[in-house]
């Protein structure tokens, strides 16, 4: 009978695993969300005494610390956009060949007009859904999934700070009794850890943020007069940077180098781009190195690796970005750890018993 009982417990297990594994980049996020919110919990723990008032209250604030700023700049930004898309369009006209220039006189014509046969007529064509409408649809696609997968991490992360600490002593007590004192040890040591290289990647992104707001300050001192952009527009950027210094390989290219060649754009449109050279040049120079490289490739391994090697710290994130993907970023980390603290703790215990 035990043993159909255990057939029975593998048999749910694998199902649960099947089930959870497409979302599981929304399990590492709630993770890294655990451990941002884990020391505010703490705080509030000592004033209120209701465990679930106190959860959401964390995520509320690290909600507040990272998404509203992060959406408040993108508005910001696709504002500024907004307001000089005349200017996009008069580059579109001189860089596009004739045809496409002809197509965008005529949708702005029809859309001035309101001339909704010919707009359907252009979009059912293969070439504006080739060009539009396939983009427009993996972007939906795209943005749908990164909702539901930001959902489940906040969830999930609400549910951990409530009764994470709880499911882990239930998982200790019910281990055989020869093995809770180091599976207790080795609990114990992987979430400090954990908790080191989360909270470093988070002050990852305050100092990436910090170094993106100098170095763009000083350089728009410095930048022609053409080349100049509001100290607002400065601060969304800056914010920008910092949150996605998050992700893998691309990391803040996809903000300074789009900066960087619509800075090349207006100087060319408006005849100082040699004049102007100088500038481009340092901005990239800037960008890359103080801003890109140094916080993400240096200081990013220094912080999170407190008792790590610095250098399996970095591959970590390297390998596990490059392996998984955006999740990557946080599961090198915990796969690096597991392996280091299971060689720290298990293996000597377990050398011992052989002995």
């Amino acid at each position: 009978m035990k043993r159909y009982w255990k057939l029975y417990g593998v048999l749910v297990f694998a199902l649960l695993v099947y089930m959870v594994y497409p979302f599981l980049e929304g399990i590492i996020y709630a993770i890294f969300i655990y451990y941002l919110a884990k020391p505010i919990k703490k705080q509030l723990d000592k004033k209120i005494e209701q465990k679930e008032i106190t959860s959401l209250f964390s995520i509320i604030m690290i909600v507040s610390l990272i998404m509203v700023p992060a959406m408040a700049s993108m508005l910001y930004i696709a504002d500024t956009v907004y307001k000089g898309f005349p200017f996009l369009l008069e580059v579109a006209d001189d860089l596009l060949p004739q045809e496409y220039s002809t197509q965008i006189d005529g949708v702005l014509a029809s859309i001035k007009i309101l001339d909704t046969q010919y707009l359907l007529n252009l979009l059912g064509s293969k070439d504006i859904q080739s060009i539009i409408i396939g983009p427009m649809k993996k972007l939906t696609e795209g943005l749908l999934w990164f909702l539901l997968i930001s959902f489940i991490g906040l969830v999930v992360g609400f549910y951990f700070l409530m009764d994470g600490k709880s499911l882990i002593e239930w998982a200790v007590n019910n281990a055989p009794k020869r093995d809770k004192k180091i599976i207790d040890k080795y609990v114990g040591n992987l979430d400090c850890a954990l908790n080191r290289i989360f909270v470093g990647v988070f002050l990852t992104m305050v100092i990436t943020t910090i170094f993106a707001l100098i170095a763009l300050t000083s350089l728009n001192a410095i930048a022609p007069h053409e080349l100049k952009i509001t100290a607002a527009l400065i601060i969304g950027l800056s914010i920008l940077c910092g949150i996605f210094n998050l992700l893998p390989g691309v990391g803040i290219k996809i903000v300074w180098v789009p900066v960087a060649v619509l800075f090349a754009l207006q100087a060319y449109f408006v005849g100082s781009l040699m004049s102007s050279l100088w500038f481009l040049i340092l901005f990239a120079l800037v960008m890359a190195v103080i801003v890109d490289f140094i916080p993400d490739q240096i200081l990013r391994p220094y912080i999170c690796g407190s008792g790590i090697h610095t250098g399996l710290v970095l591959l970590s994130f390297i390998f596990g970005t490059a392996v998984f993907g955006a999740k990557g970023l946080f599961l090198g980390p915990i796969i690096l750890v597991s392996f280091i603290e299971f060689m720290k703790i298990v293996v000597p215990e377990l050398n011992k018993e052989s002995n």
